[in-house]
């Protein structure tokens, strides 16, 4: 059977094939150890079997979306025919060092390339003499911090956007087009940025980043926004201009700054209208490092967040430690459908290795039978004092109902959901937790979710919309010692949901949205409907990675696909499902793993129908 699958996987459209192959073949036993292999198949099969070389799919990729000649003309007619529309000041930043003059050479001719025609470029530093042969290039004099010096020659500039680009970074010919038709688009754009990839001296590409749209968690963890960012000059220069002192995070310090300013606003362009240089991205990871840590700690004392910046495990990543804030006490409801051999594993874990003390269960008995009792009557004292028994036997399993039994019976002014089949990792998952759950502007909070060994592979970092055409995990059957695209997974970053196998929030979110759908969706997607309808609120669901759990999954209820609550789902977050906002349509909707979507591909829709209309 597997053969087969493989070789069905090398004809067009075989990805899928093998995805839906492998997953009704998991389908076919309910023992965890071949469920799992099964599964990691789907996310390993692509890689190992469409492997690189003619079935990169990054290539593939740039193949089906590559601009034709006949659109660049029809770009250039029309930005011709418009008149002008925004201007860009492009300052190219020259280093000064062997091959520099090259590299420059590399950009500016990128720039010359470009369809759309309004811009000018400034190359800042750099200790060449050499005359760029054109009205619309200058040279900027500065010293060996410059940022005084473009800031002054920005306030005498009358470009409406300005960007940082660093020598041998390239724009692809259709680059300031499409930024100049989004922000037709969207007047008064205060930032706009692009997906971008990795082009080799001799043209090459490779290493594609396909970001998240704004995500003000994800872009304190890391700089995600990248490179070409567009600055609208005029607000720009309001927040003070480019900072001296911030090294090779000037560009990075620039975007949270400018996320500060009242009612700004932000588009991010899906498409890929940069090339990051061959090379390492910018200085040495000690500096980079060094630098991000400092912009991201500045920015969370302007705000008066009480917080201590590290640097992450990736160059130039972040890890913020929040100070806790506010009342501590938490309430854990734990629903429990009768399985004590799993619910003791569980909430001895708890006491065992959890470091954090202010805490009661509310366990929630949805059993048949007498043996979440006996178990609880059975706990030594010390455990006893900080378990309640709620009694919610022989009634049908409704997910919501089980949580809302949970909150009557509790007061604590942050709550945590927890299913009765996880097991505690990290000592501090619950500091992890709340130091996020405190933050006025989060809504909820999730961990990351393992299955336990041997398996060794995420379970869950976060929900992701529209995967298979509903929701799915991110990163899920990825192994564990694995970040994911970019050391993603452990970050912390925003999801529009996270599971509620593990998720806690502050009370009075519960009654301000509420609570959970208990009517119409009893079994599926409760806690993503919960989560959405907080983000439609306007707060920010967390994902953090410091926080771990085992998740012995589907080893409890595992109750029957219902059509109607899919459909519900489907009709009351459609908008979502099609395009959510912390997952790049670019990336697959048939794996979970942020793999490249690849073609056909039958659940996305066509994102950019609009390539040919003028700025």
């Amino acid at each position: 059977m597997f053969r087969q699958a493989f070789r069905r996987a090398l004809s067009p459209g075989g990805y899928m094939y093998l995805e839906r192959m492998v997953r009704e073949y998991a389908g076919f036993t309910r023992d965890k150890g071949v469920r799992v292999s099964a599964a990691n198949l789907v996310a390993s099969a692509s890689r190992h079997v469409l492997g690189r070389g003619e079935h990169d799919p990054y290539l593939h990729w740039l193949e089906i979306n590559r601009i034709r000649p006949a659109e660049l003309e029809e770009m250039a007619v029309s930005a011709a025919d418009g008149g002008t529309g925004s201007t860009f000041l492009m300052i190219v930043m020259a280093s000064g060092r062997k091959g520099s003059d090259e590299r420059v050479g590399l950009t500016l001719g990128s720039l010359y390339s470009q369809a759309y025609p309004y811009w000018t470029a400034k190359v800042v530093g750099g200790s060449s003499g050499r005359d760029h042969g054109s009205d619309k290039v200058s040279r900027l004099d500065a010293p060996q911090d410059p940022a005084d010096a473009i800031n002054n020659m920005m306030a005498e500039d009358d470009s409406d956007y300005v960007a940082l680009v660093r020598e041998g970074e390239r724009l692809p010919p259709e680059s300031l087009f499409v930024m100049a038709r989004e922000i037709a688009n969207h007047p008064r754009t205060d930032l706009i940025y692009s997906d971008d990839d990795r082009m080799d001296r001799d043209g090459s590409r490779g290493d594609p980043r396909f970001k998240p749209d704004w995500s003000p968690d994800t872009v304190l963890s890391t700089n995600y926004v990248g490179n070409l960012a567009l600055f609208r000059r005029e607000r720009l220069v309001e927040t003070g201009g480019f900072r001296a002192g911030t090294g090779s995070a000037m560009q990075y310090d620039a975007v949270l700054r400018m996320s500060e300013l009242p009612g700004w606003k932000v588009r991010h362009v899906p498409r890929v209208l940069f090339h990051r240089g061959p090379g390492p991205d910018g200085p040495g990871d000690r500096s980079r490092s060094k630098s991000a840590v400092k912009v991201v700690q500045d920015a969370l004392d302007r705000r008066g967040v009480a917080a201590r910046v590290f640097a992450g495990r990736e160059s130039g990543a972040c890890r913020i430690h929040y100070r806790l804030s506010g009342p501590r006490d938490v309430d854990i409801i734990l629903p429990t459908g009768g399985r004590v051999d799993l619910l003791d594993t569980c909430v001895r874990s708890i006491f065992a290795r959890t470091t954090f003390k202010d805490f009661v269960i509310h366990l929630v008995d949805n059993s048949t039978a007498d043996d979440v009792r006996e178990w609880y009557e059975g706990l030594d004292s010390n455990c006893a004092k900080k378990v309640r028994y709620l009694e919610w036997r022989e009634k049908p399993f409704n997910y919501p109902a089980l949580i809302t039994q949970g909150m009557v019976s509790s007061s604590a002014p942050n709550v945590l959901l927890l299913n009765d089949d996880t097991e505690v990792v990290t000592p501090d998952w619950i500091e992890q937790l709340l130091m996020h759950a405190r933050r006025r502007e989060v809504g909820a909070v999730g961990c990351k979710l393992l299955f336990p060994p041997p398996a060794d592979m995420y379970q869950h970092a976060g929900v992701v919309m529209g995967l298979f055409n509903l929701t799915g995990h991110a990163h899920r059957f990825v192994p564990a010692d694995s970040g994911g695209i970019d050391d993603s997974a452990n970050m912390v970053r925003n999801y529009s949901a996270v599971t509620g196998a593990c998720m806690m929030f502050r009370r009075e979110l519960w009654d301000e949205v509420d609570g959970m759908d208990g009517f119409n969706l009893p079994v599926e997607f409760n806690d993503v409907d919960f989560c959405l309808k907080l983000l439609e609120k306007g707060y920010w669901n967390v994902y953090t990675p410091h926080a771990v759990l085992y998740h012995h999954e589907a080893l409890t209820k595992d109750p029957p696909r219902n059509i109607e609550e899919r459909n519900f789902i489907r009709k009351r977050w459609g908008h979502v499902i099609d395009h959510d906002p912390f997952y790049n349509p670019n990336l697959s909707r048939v794996s979970e793993d942020f793999s490249i979507r690849r073609y056909p591909d039958p659940f996305l829709k066509v994102f950019d129908p609009e390539r040919k209309t003028g700025p």
